[in-house]
């Protein structure tokens, strides 16, 4: 009985360079795009494909990632969203009235 493909054995794939068949209805470049962006060493490659993202075809986009990806083990973590303390929403809501900003702009700031 053969594995079930998922997101993460088209990652794989490219990592170990193990020579599978792409379904872009499994993983969507999109998404690949989206996975490898969150590791750093890796962010340039992503960043060149970017603007072609929705111009070329899911498998040459797949190609792209499993020619320039350097063979290496790799962990990606996936960002978790922050909660915000009862803190942060009363200091959030004082920069916006007192500066006239947006809520997301008022986080940004708080972050930096």
């Amino acid at each position: 009985m053969a594995k079930e493909r998922t997101l993460f054995t088209f990652l794989n794939a490219i990592f170990y360079k193990n020579n599978i068949e792409y379904d872009k209805k499994v993983a969507s470049a999109f998404m690949l795009s989206h996975w490898l962006a969150h590791d750093t060493e890796l962010i340039e490659l992503v960043n060149k494909i970017i603007p072609l993202q929705f111009k070329l075809k899911d498998d040459i986009i797949y190609k792209y990632y499993f020619n320039k990806v350097p063979r290496k083990k790799r962990f990606i973590r996936w960002d978790k969203k922050r909660k915000v303390s009862d803190k942060s929403k009363k200091e959030i809501e004082g920069l916006m009235e007192q500066h006239g900003i947006s809520s997301r702009e008022a986080k940004l700031y708080i972050r930096c």
